[in-house]
């Protein structure tokens, strides 16, 4: 019988992000989506990873606000890992 541990890493945190399409967009929805991940082994040997064909943005801030959403996800989940 093997005991239960709660000790455990999370391998992978992911967001996908919608926007409407831009007037220039032609992707097939014309809806623009971006996704960020956060792989590796725990926390510690990570990297980023963006996945998207379209993302457009005209002010810098709307872009950097995505980023700093993903990071407080991936600290959330770094915090709520349970270690024993």
């Amino acid at each position: 019988m093997t005991t239960p541990t709660n000790n455990f890493e999370i391998g992978e945190v992911k967001a996908t992000y919608y926007q409407d399409g831009d007037t220039n967009s032609d992707t097939p929805s014309g809806d623009n989506i971006i996704t960020f991940e956060m792989e590796g082994i725990g926390f510690d040997m990570g990297y980023f990873v963006i996945k998207t064909e379209r993302w457009a943005f005209d002010d810098i801030d709307e872009f950097v606000s995505l980023l700093q959403d993903f990071k407080d996800r991936c600290l959330m989940a770094k915090n709520n890992q349970r270690k024993s």
